[in-house]
């Protein structure tokens, strides 16, 4: 399938770069279309050649290892990834675009209760389309010790869930059953979705939490929690430019611009103006007040919100109310992932896609097979 390797540094070089900007991909959330095809197969190729080498450079990826993967060998596959996780920063992602259209087990099978089975089926599509039983639902809600996260994202989320098993997610004290069922609302267009996440976000304490429900209410286009939303991120800024990437209305924007010469804000607020406009500002030095007076601070420059205005109203001229990367939307739809792709991407336009799938598109960073798996399903259910 590839030559023998001869510029193995080379190699190494370029898995090491190619992971950087996945890194980097994965912080920001999207990426061109081209771009995000690029990084995975590049990465995939560097790694395959790497492991076919004659001994393998990598001594736990080796020819056997691949034919695990090949054949989906789970048991295998699980021991193996127990015994090597650690090995390489890269090593999910390249399982991911092995992985994307593996068939999996029956859920009712022990396996999926072995430890690290669920994050592994997880990687798989197959495993978001699989059907959990009521009964092993209410095992994973009655168990004394909480079941891997990804199990009950792949149990709950997308599922239909009947009236009992939502309510005892919701009222888990495991947040991971009380996100899964939000999701589960939001995605089967529940009537008490948007009451039930308020409550949850003001019984919430936990910023982590508060900062995922937050990003809910954006990409659900929710009305009224804008006020929630600007009171968390300048109480927690760290939180901010995850949380603020989710509000892709045109209305964020003037947000981002207020937010541009203030303190600790201005960062934050412009890393998003980035992801959103994809234009960067002017720099000017920042303003401090001492004693009543505008002083020059030394060696701080922060955007020019002139410069950001303007921008901001050429940008509220073109149609469409949602933008992204300097692009209106009129909507978030498949027109979004024509264009772009990345896990925030995936969340904005996951309400398009059958319940199973979108659950899928919100939680598991997609590769470009598992979206070529999604392109050719959802071409033959519309037939």
């Amino acid at each position: 399938m590839f030559s023998a390797v001869t510029k193995v540094p080379l190699h190494k070089q370029q898995i090491k770069k190619l992971w950087r900007q996945l890194c980097e991909l994965e912080k920001s959330g999207i990426v061109r279309q081209q771009r995000f095809d690029d990084l995975h197969y590049f990465l995939v190729n560097h790694v395959y050649t790497l492991a076919q080498a004659q001994p393998s450079e990598f001594e736990w990826l080796d020819e056997q290892a691949l034919n695990v993967m090949i054949k989906a060998d789970w048991q295998e596959l699980l021991l193996w990834h127990e015994q090597n996780a650690q090995q390489a920063p890269w090593l999910d992602t390249f399982l991911a675009m092995w992985l994307a259209e593996a068939k999996v087990p029956s859920t009712d099978l022990p396996i999926w209760r072995q430890s690290g089975a669920s994050t592994l089926f997880a990687m798989s599509a197959q495993a978001w389309l699989s059907d959990f039983s009521d009964a092993e639902r209410q095992t994973m809600l009655t168990n004394i010790e909480m079941p891997e996260p990804w199990l009950v994202r792949l149990a709950f989320a997308g599922q239909p869930l009947n009236a009992l098993q939502l309510q005892q997610a919701l009222q888990s004290k495991h947040f991971e059953f009380v996100h899964a069922a939000l999701v589960n609302m939001w995605l089967f267009a529940h009537d008490e979705f948007a009451a039930q996440l308020l409550k949850t976000f003001s019984a919430t304490d936990e910023a982590e939490y508060k900062a995922q429900l937050l990003c809910l209410a954006g990409i659900a286009q929710l009305p009224d929690w804008q006020d929630a939303c600007v009171a968390f991120c300048e109480h927690y800024p760290l939180h901010s430019v995850h949380v603020l990437s989710h509000f892709a209305h045109k209305k964020t924007l003037k947000l981002l611009v207020n937010w541009l010469d203030t303190q600790p804000m201005s960062e934050p607020a412009y890393q998003v103006w980035q992801i959103l406009t994809d234009k960067e500002l002017k720099l000017v030095a920042a303003i401090s007040l001492a004693k009543g007076e505008g002083q020059v601070e030394d060696g701080l420059q922060i955007p020019c919100v002139k410069h950001a205005e303007t921008c901001r109203q050429t940008m509220l001229l073109e149609q469409g109310d949602y933008v992204l990367q300097g692009k209106s939307f009129a909507a978030l739809d498949t027109q979004l992932i024509r264009q772009f792709k990345g896990i925030l991407v995936q969340k904005l336009v996951a309400a398009q896609y059958e319940q199973k799938i979108a659950a899928m598109l919100y939680f598991l960073p997609c590769t470009p097979r598992h979206w070529e798996f999604i392109d050719r399903r959802t071409t033959d259910v519309s037939k």
